[in-house]
């Protein structure tokens, strides 16, 4: 291949010759006319692969196999994400690449320069480096910090002292030492380093002196020590000033900062072509200083980084479990030397065991190379050298600050560390001390971006937590720790639920590692204390979840509550979200008894508030499991209690509950009118909860009454108020519900679309219950494409959950589904097993609606066998009752089919006026599936009056278009048009008409 050159060992390409640039693989240098860039290992290792197979389409499992020694079991999109990288970096235009060429469902092809293609009118490759300089080539590859390196560059070139910060163990030493000999070979933006660039260790230096001989000694200058005469620090700035560009890389600066600052001041004002870039755990503090913040890895770097390094140890290490490795990486900070310390550990230890033993990574982290400054042979020893840099206050500061889980709010720092300290102004002035030093970072959380907040490196807190119980002030920072977090939590929990509930919840979830380790630490010793920190959390994860944790938390609750005789408000606290979470879990005995207990214990605690509450949780339990009247006699009497005592906001879920046992029951004009009288309450309020609840439920009722226009701002209303108030779960719901009216409107990719993100959001939850609900809905979306055997699937999972979770009202509901598969295939005597079924079920728990809906079907499961009469007698039952509910989309379906049964009994008149009112009610609604059945219908009336009253040239016509309308479509289910079991139906009755003997 013309324009590339290859290698004398492996064949591999080592210069490549492209349409926009010409890389070099030696260097990972990228030369083009336009810019210059660098490859990072990977993006070099994946266009070196790519190329070394040029015009052959490889997989990207043989890329994530190949390059970056990834198992084959693992899914990642790793390879996409570098070749977007690689792209930007190499082709004219990154959107229609000419190299590096998708082939789709497969993986990638590269192509090279053709012959005679002119590339890029670029300078030759330069070999090696002239220039003077004490800096030699890292003996292990660089991994990572791209994006750093080009932030370097350009900060050299327009300000001549550059500090890059960051805690210990960042890699600040390697990325300065990558930095300066990248600015070597390739210069600074605007000037080449032609004095050259030099590496000045000051780790050993302990005062002024120390500094200056180190300077001088990197650059190769003789002092001349004379009494003074001649200042040594201006030999060395009349030095550098004589060679030009220089640059030189001050490293470690921290335990020196002050003579370090000194010399770089007076240096740069001796030598106006001399750049200084500094590493330090804290800045110089020098006029015109740019300070860069080094901080973690990302977490591909990370990963690539640990990758690399293990297979120096196992030549055969690969990456099994992505999800694993992440979660050791995160738990390492991140930080390049605690992972190369952990990939050291790869030759007895797979990522997994490693994650099992970081409860004492001190002694995990400890086995550095040899040739290692001591400092970064272990872990301890790194920050061992930070902790003895610190002032006495600032240790005790930092000890104190271990106590903290997460990220904590300034705020919390102060009021625990006060105590321990005295003065307010003087901790914020050791906490900022802290900051500076790089061992407690400024972090801004984006739920909550208005409050500073810090948070230490994991392995800075495990070390200062040692330290903390070395100091023997363990159990009064924890003390302190506790108080501010219970007193806070519980006030967050509180507001979760009323005014500017969505800032609470947000605030609340920042405070979860510590509410969650106030819990675990006072288990035993402070049983009240760990109780109310639980409840804090659950506030939080009954939104968001995981509901395994959540129930975790209420177990231990619930014991220990008991065991210590905790007071019964504590108690039936407890209880009532125990209720909660196990009606969720689909856990209804224990989920009932539990409300049971919460109601007794309020009655003990004389909390009618309490009480009323924990009564409404009993009636929606009692609700699912079919206790219809049951549930609205509790609820009503909760209403009641609450409206008594003046609990605006008790009284108001209590009328959306009621709201929603109306609307189940089909009573839709009272669960309307209620639904929008707590809307407008909690809008006044700004509860946006009990907003986005009473929304998105009254979405399901304007639908149900064949009101779908209407019924979609609600719904999409719901949702947005959901998301803002972080409600993981009411986001599944409205989404839940907005694939449903997807599924109305025939909407089919964007009912798919819904529906996986509900079902996402409810596996993450735990919602058992709801996550049969949610089948249920995913098999009449199958239906509603003509896919049985799928729908069926769906059915039968949904009926199990239903069943397993004692949700009797969508057990009724499901049951009456399964029925119209069978009845779809023709599986009649089954099918009306199930109707009766789903009648009796519909019977006892009250659902109307339901009720009539299985009488519809049954009517049209009769009239398919030929039994007119039952059908009839059905038919006028389910339209009567339809009517009464004010169900206009169901009512306008069955309508369809009764004008069809007319028809065929011959009752032309009836057939008309039935068909005629199908229309009227089905046309303003816009639901395809029903427009589509009132036409075939329609066709089907039409035939039959033709053929009693018409002349043989309108039965000629409308027998042509009965069998139009008759004919079996193939359903093309890859599709988004509808094929429906309602159509399917209507066409059996059609060619039974068809098929009727005329007259």
């Amino acid at each position: 291949m013309e324009g590339v050159e290859y290698g004398v060992v492996d064949d591999s390409p080592a210069l490549i010759e492209l349409r926009a640039c010409r890389v070099d693989l030696r260097t990972r240098s990228v030369l083009r006319e336009d810019r210059g860039a660098r490859l990072s290992t990977k993006e070099a290792e994946l266009l070196e692969y790519l190329a070394s197979h040029a015009s052959r389409a490889i997989p990207r499992e043989e890329l994530l196999q190949e390059v970056w020694g990834y198992d084959p079991s693992v899914v990642s999109r790793t390879a996409d994400t570098t070749v977007q990288r690689l792209r930007s970096k190499i082709e004219r235009d990154p959107r229609q690449p000419e190299h590096i060429l998708t082939e789709h469902g497969l993986g990638y092809r590269f192509e090279p320069l053709l012959e005679g293609a002119e590339g890029p009118s670029l300078p030759a490759p330069t070999t090696g480096d002239n220039a003077r300089t004490n800096l030699t080539p890292d003996p292990t590859a660089f991994v990572g910090r791209e994006r750093d390196l080009e932030r370097i560059r350009e900060a050299l070139g327009t300000h001549r002292l550059v500090t890059l910060r960051g805690p210990g163990g960042a890699g600040k030493t390697r990325l300065a030492r990558r930095s300066a000999l990248d600015a070597l070979r390739d210069g600074l933006p605007g000037e080449n380093l032609t004095g050259g660039a030099y590496f000045v260790d000051l780790a050993p230096a302990t005062n002024e002196d120390a500094v200056v001989r180190a300077v001088a000694s990197a650059i190769a200058l003789s002092l001349v020590l004379d009494g003074g005469r001649h200042d040594p620090a201006s030999q060395v700035g009349h030095a550098v000033a004589d060679r030009g560009p220089v640059l030189l890389v001050f490293d470690n600066c921290e335990q020196v900062v002050a003579p370090a600052a000194a010399l770089a001041a007076r240096i740069c004002e001796l030598a106006p072509d001399l750049r200084i870039l500094a590493t330090s755990r804290e800045s110089l503090r020098l006029a015109g200083e740019r300070i860069l913040e080094i901080g973690p890895l990302s977490r591909e770097e990370a990963i690539e980084l640990f990758t690399v390094r293990a297979r120096a140890v196992r030549p055969d290490f690969r990456v099994e479990d992505e999800v694993t490795l992440g979660e050791l990486v995160d738990a390492l900070d991140r930080l390049p030397l605690a992972l190369e310390l952990a990939a050291a550990r790869s030759g007895l230890l797979s990522p997994d065991r490693m994650v099992d033993r970081l409860t004492e990574r001190f002694k995990l982290l400890s086995r550095g190379p040899r040739d290692a400054v001591p400092r970064h042979r272990t872990l301890r020893a790194t920050i061992d050298w930070s902790w003895d840099l610190l002032e006495p206050e600032e240790q005790r500061a930092l000890a104190w600050c271990s106590v903290f889980r997460g990220a904590f709010p300034v705020e919390a720092a102060e009021a625990v560390l006060t105590s321990a300290l005295g003065d307010d102004s003087f901790v914020l002035d050791l906490l900022e001390t802290l900051r500076e030093r790089s061992l407690v970072r400024a972090v801004t959380a984006p739920e909550d971006p208005d409050t500073p907040r810090m948070r230490l490196f994991e392995s800075v807190r495990a070390y200062a937590e040692d330290r903390l119980v070395e100091l023997g002030e363990a159990e009064q920072a924890l003390e302190r720790h506790q108080a501010w977090m219970l007193d806070h939590g519980g006030e967050l929990a509180e507001q979760v639920d009323g005014v500017g509930g969505e800032g609470a919840m947000a605030r609340l979830g920042l405070l979860l590692d510590d509410l969650l380790a106030v819990h675990r630490r006072c288990l035993q010793t402070d049983p009240e204390a760990s109780v109310r920190a639980a409840l804090a959390a659950v506030a939080w994860l009954h939104r968001q979840g995981p509901m395994s944790t959540h129930q975790e938390l209420l177990e231990a609750s619930r014991r220990v509550a008991v065991e210590a005789g905790l007071s019964p408000g504590l108690r039936a606290q407890v209880a009532l979200r125990a209720s909660r979470a196990l009606r969720h879990q689909g856990r209804p005995d224990e989920g009932e008894e539990a409300a049971r207990e919460a109601i007794a214990l309020a009655e003990e605690a004389d909390d009618p508030r309490l009480r009323g509450v924990a009564m409404v949780a009993l009636s929606v339990q009692q609700r699912n499991r079919g206790r219809t009247a049951e549930s609205e006699a509790l609820v009503r009497e909760a209403l009641a209690l609450h409206e008594k005592h003046g609990h605006r906001i008790e009284a108001r879920r209590a009328r959306g509950s009621l709201a929603f046992t109306a609307w189940k029951q089909g009573r839709f004009v009272e669960a309307e009118d209620l639904y929008k009288d707590v809307l407008a309450e909690a809008r006044r309020d700004e509860d946006h909860s009990a907003a986005a609840n009473a929304l998105s439920s009254l979405g399901l009722v304007l639908m149900d009454q064949g009101r779908v226009t209407s019924a979609e701002p609600p719904m999409v209303e719901s949702l947005e108020l959901s998301r803002m108030i972080r409600d993981r779960r009411a986001v599944a719901v409205a989404a839940g519900n907005l694939a449903r009216l997807a599924v109305t409107r025939g909407r089919i990719k964007e009912a798919r679309a819904w529906y996986q993100e509900c079902l996402l959001g409810l596996r993450a939850m735990g919602d058992r219950r709801l996550e049969g609900v949610v089948n249920r809905n995913l098999g009449v979306l199958a239906l509603s494409k003509g896919l049985a055997r799928k729908a069926e699937e769906h059915f039968r999972f949904a009926l199990a959950v239903s069943r397993e979770t004692d949700d009797q009202w969508n057990v009724g509901l499901v049951l009456s589904d399964l029925g119209e598969v069978l009845m779809h295939e023709e599986r009649f005597a089954e099918a009306e097993v199930r109707y009766a079924e789903a009648l009796e079920k519909a019977v006892e728990v009250g659902d109307q609606r339901g009720a009539a809906i299985t009488r519809g079907n049954l009517s049209v499961l009769h009239h398919l066998r030929g039994e007119l009469d039952a059908a009839e007698e059905y038919s006028a039952t389910c339209l009567a009752a339809l009517d009464e509910l004010g169900l206009k989309r169901p009512h306008g379906y069955f309508l369809c089919y009764a004008a069809m049964l007319a028809a065929e009994r011959g009752e032309l008149d009836a057939a008309e006026e039935r068909m005629k009112a199908a229309r009227e009610t089905l046309h303003p609604i816009g639901d395809l599936k029903a427009n589509a059945l009132a036409d075939l219908c329609a066709s089907g009336v039409a035939l039959a009056v033709a053929r009693k009253r018409g002349t043989t040239e309108q039965r000629e016509v409308a027998e042509e278009k009965a069998e139009q309308f008759a004919e079996d479509p193939d359903p093309d289910v890859s599709s988004d048009t509808l094929h429906a079991a309602d159509t399917s139906q209507g066409r059996r009755l059609l060619r039974r008409l068809i098929e009727q003997e005329p007259g």
